[in-house]
């Protein structure tokens, strides 16, 4: 798939994430959006892609330190493709990459809304650990 392909692909999943979640509330600039997947993928941080589903991450040194750190920026499976095993492996496919860059901590997290059972489930059979919580208003 070439770059273009990746993004506009990328794209029709955000828009589908977007519509979905807490942040569907929130007016969506598309032109920002791209503006950012093209830097996102430029960079050479984490994509996972498919016609069903769409995970980005990134590692970078942590803002307190020089090692780096990865977190997850989003990860969307498109509804009809949900108990498939997307998220589960898309997650362990970034938790490879990320230890692969030398990543000390790494992070994957939800704060759509969206399936927080289905998610923590994911995230327990990829192995990880409960850290926290989010909370918030909207």
């Amino acid at each position: 798939m070439t770059k273009t392909e990746q993004i506009e692909l990328a794209l029709d999943h955000m828009r589908g994430m977007h519509n979905e979640t807490m942040f569907g509330r929130l007016k969506l600039n598309q032109e920002k959006l791209r503006a950012f997947l093209v830097q996102h993928i430029e960079s050479g941080q984490f994509i996972s892609i498919s016609s069903n589903h769409l995970m980005l991450g990134r590692a970078d040194p942590a803002f307190y330190s020089n090692e780096l750190a990865a977190s997850d920026v989003l990860l969307y499976v498109k509804p009809s493709a949900r108990g498939r095993g997307l998220g589960k492996a898309s997650v362990e496919s970034f938790l490879r990459w990320a230890s692969e860059r030398g990543a000390k901590i790494i992070t994957v997290g939800q704060s759509t809304g969206v399936q927080l059972r289905d998610f923590e489930s994911v995230a327990e059979r990829s192995g990880l650990s409960r850290l926290g919580s989010v909370w918030g208003v909207f």
